[in-house]
This record gives structure tokens, sequence and C-alpha cells, in this order.
């Protein structure tokens, strides 16, 4: 039996009133980790999805300030799009695609609303870019947003406060790519 101690800590499970936790996942012994939810209630456009799950994951990410694991974050956004034949309007095809943000380094409970920040803008981009190409695909729905931890070791730069970091955020050691 292993009685080594996960790289980041469980969280258990999350529901709130606008969002339910269907399924998570762990691997490496825990030193990667997803959760992945679903909004109770439709929602057609990236920045509801984000607002829906927003308190959960809230919880997740302070749950790893507070014991100082050190994460880096990224999601992954199931959207269903339709694509409708412009003379009759009707729905000729319907297709599931996913779209994923670049993983961020979260060290302080500051950094937590300028990931949703960066979140909501990149899933605007990629919806907006995605139907934009006069293809006939409309949004349909944003079915689920997952989350992925994985773990990281900070090195010499990782600040022991709350207080906002100063290093820019564009820097690419900091940066993990997908």
């Amino acid at each position: 039996m292993d009685n080594k101690k996960p790289n980041i800590p469980d969280c258990g499970d999350f529901t709130s009133s606008k969002c339910t936790l269907v399924d998570k996942k762990s691997a490496l012994n825990a030193t990667y980790r997803e959760y992945t939810f679903q909004s109770n209630s439709f929602t057609m456009l990236p920045e509801e999805l984000l607002d829906d799950t927003k308190e959960c994951i809230e919880q997740i990410l302070n749950n790893y300030i507070e014991n100082k694991v050190f994460i880096k974050a990224y999601s992954t956004m199931q959207c269903i799009f339709n694509k409708i034949h412009v003379g009759t309007r009707e729905v000729n095809e319907t297709i599931t695609s996913y779209f994923s943000t670049k993983a961020v380094p979260i060290q302080c409970k500051g950094e937590i609303d300028d990931y949703f920040e960066g979140e909501k803008k990149k899933f605007d981009y990629e919806v907006e870019n995605f139907t934009n190409k006069g293809s006939n695909w409309i949004l349909n729905e944003c079915k689920t947003l997952t989350i992925r931890l994985v773990k990281f070791n900070p090195g010499n730069n990782y600040q022991d406060d709350d207080s906002d970091d100063s290093r820019d955020s564009n820097d690419d050691e900091w940066r993990l790519y997908n």
C-alpha cells in the first residue's frame, strides 16, 4: 500500500447553486488533477459558464494556496456549435469543440481574479474566431468547464504572501503550454 501524501491535496466534491462537479481525475501521484463542472442552467456564452463555475473553482484554487502547493492552472471549455443552412435556417450539423487556455501559475489569492479575466478573454476570443469564419456555425451552448492543475516548483521566485507579485505576466519561464 502506498502511504505517500498526494502532491496536490484532493479538494473533495463541489456543488453550488450554480454548478455541479461532474468529473474529477488525478494522475502521477496527484501532481496532476482535473475537475469538470457543468452549469445548473443553460449557458450560451463562455462568460456565463465561467461565472457559474467561479465559486467552486475559487474554492479549489484557494485550497492549494492555503496549503502552499504551487500549481499552474489551465482550463478547457466544451462548446456545442450548430451549422445553419442559410436559405432554410435549419440546423444541418451539430459538433462539439473544445477550447483550451495556457497554464499560468497561481501562487497567491490576488492572482485568482487575474486568472478568471484571462480565461474570459481567451474563451470569448476563441468562440468569436470560430464563428466569424463565414462557415455558418453558431454557438448553441457552453457545456462544461474543466480546470486542470499541475504541480510545479517555483524556484526562487516564490513570494510567501498574498501581495501582488511583480513579475511580468508574459514571462515565458512562468508559462506551461498545453
